[in-house]
């Protein structure tokens, strides 16, 4: 078969399927309807005589033929987006689209300065962004629902590559009127702070638990939570309330003169946050840009990332 009859859109069109492993996903990414996508794919494997996907219920699996074609066109189009980005005379611009997974307190006091930062030097991002735990966001990357997340500690998770990008300080807090309602003006042994109310952040309490041994030595197994919640906002907003004593970033405390804050005896306490993706998927010339601001941002070695 000659070139001059293959398609050269529907095989755009295979490289985009493959990437985002869903024909709903492609068309999404290509501003296409899904019937079209499944168009092109069809009009390529007619031309080609060749099987490119297996069909078994939702899903789609690219043939060994189809991952060899991929591996030589997509090289084409990086190597082809990379040489009409550079010489051609709009070369500051890029267009697209980059979905973001955060947990909701770094991504609203850490995260947004950057990605303006990033969409003044690239007006034509789009930024979509997913407020999510770590354990929800593995399975994002690899559904590609998000190119990039950034969670609280390491996504243990084939194919994610996670790197510790940034540390916040966790600090323990409550409302002044909680702190006059005790009576108490110094906590100096683990029986001072045993029995008082906390505001737990899921289940198992763990970063209040982690906050009292590594900033006061104190082991804590069963902590007197007055109010559980999954993040660090509502935290703060129960802190607000006088509903007790929490855990929060330090970043959230800024201006806030209405809290009283605990320090360690031992240590600063601190989390970490850590920038992951899917290692698959970092391609393309929007995907490798942000992704060099992000190391440069964050002062990322060459050699972790």
């Amino acid at each position: 078969m000659l070139l001059s009859n293959l398609n050269h859109n529907s095989l755009y069109v295979l490289t985009q399927v493959v990437k985002e492993h869903n024909m709903t996903h492609a068309a999404e990414k290509l501003g296409m309807t899904q019937s079209g996508v499944s168009q092109h794919i069809t009009g390529l494997e007619d031309s080609l005589g060749i099987k490119l996907f297996i069909r078994e219920k939702k899903k789609i699996i690219p043939t060994k033929q189809c991952l060899e074609l991929f591996k030589l066109s997509h090289s084409f189009y990086n190597e082809l987006e990379s040489f009409v980005y550079k010489a051609g005379p709009d070369n500051k611009f890029i267009k697209g689209e980059i979905i973001i997974g955060s947990p909701i307190e770094f991504g609203n006091n850490i995260l947004f300065p950057k990605l303006a930062k990033f969409s003044a030097a690239h007006p034509e991002i789009k930024f979509r962004v997913r407020f999510g735990l770590a354990y929800e966001m593995a399975d994002h990357l690899k559904d590609g629902d998000i190119d990039f997340a950034f969670t609280d500690g390491i996504i243990a998770a084939k194919d994610v590559a996670s790197y510790k990008v940034y540390q916040e300080q966790l600090l323990l807090c409550c409302s002044k009127n909680y702190f006059d309602s005790l009576n108490k003006k110094q906590f100096n042994s683990r029986n001072d702070f045993k029995n008082l109310k906390y505001i737990t952040y899921l289940e198992d309490a763990a970063i209040v638990k982690k906050w009292f041994k590594e900033a006061m030595g104190y082991q804590f197994h069963d902590i007197n939570s007055s109010a559980l919640t999954e993040d660090a906002q509502g935290v703060l907003a129960f802190i607000d309330n006088g509903m007790g004593l929490g855990v929060i970033p330090k970043h959230m405390t800024i201006g806030r003169d209405d809290l009283v804050i605990f320090h360690p005896k031992k240590k600063t306490v601190l989390n970490d946050i850590s920038f992951s993706f899917y290692s698959k998927r970092i391609d393309g010339l929007i995907l490798k840009t942000f992704y060099d601001f992000i190391k440069e941002e964050f002062s990322l070695s060459s050699s972790s990332l």
